[in-house]
């Protein structure tokens, strides 16, 4: 069976083809412009600088991030039931990724004490603020999940069709 009737049976129309082609022009767009003014730099530490940069967030990524989010996704799948498991794995990823972004203000990399307008707020309750509004919004995508009525299964096809 086709993607295409499958879509088409469950009432889905492929009209994704043409938001899909403006928003990768819209992304290479972006990609170029920063490769522009990546070159433009005057400075070859600077490209050196970007360079490491991404390689050490690469780096990171595949060999800390990733297989920590692969192991917390199987032990989710053991303790979520699955209809809820999006709502909670999709506030675990949000959750992560704030908190992640958010390592270098709380830690206070980068505050100066000779500057006090360098990192000058709390940043752990900002943090920690943020963290507890996405666990709200998910919690509520969890009840509404739950609430929902299980979705009907197509019936069984009879054996040697």
């Amino acid at each position: 069976m086709s993607t295409d009737h499958a879509d088409t049976r469950l009432g889905h129309e492929d009209d994704g083809g043409r938001l899909f082609w403006v928003c990768a022009v819209v992304g290479l767009g972006v990609i170029g412009f920063g490769l522009a003014g990546l070159l433009n730099a005057r400075l070859i530490g600077s490209i050196a600088s970007w360079a490491t940069y991404l390689v050490g967030g690469l780096l990171v990524h595949d060999a800390v991030l990733a297989p920590i989010v692969v192991a917390i996704s199987v032990v989710l799948i053991y303790l979520v039931p699955s209809r809820i498991r999006p709502a909670v794995q999709g506030t675990l990823v949000v959750a992560g990724s704030v908190a992640l972004v958010a390592i270098p203000v709380v830690g206070g990399w980068g505050r100066k004490p000779d500057n006090p307008t360098l990192l000058p707020r709390d940043y752990g309750l900002g943090l920690a603020i943020a963290i507890a509004i996405i666990l709200a919004a998910g919690a509520i995508a969890a009840a509404r999940a739950a609430r929902r009525p299980p979705p009907r299964r197509p019936p069984e096809r009879p054996r040697g069709w």
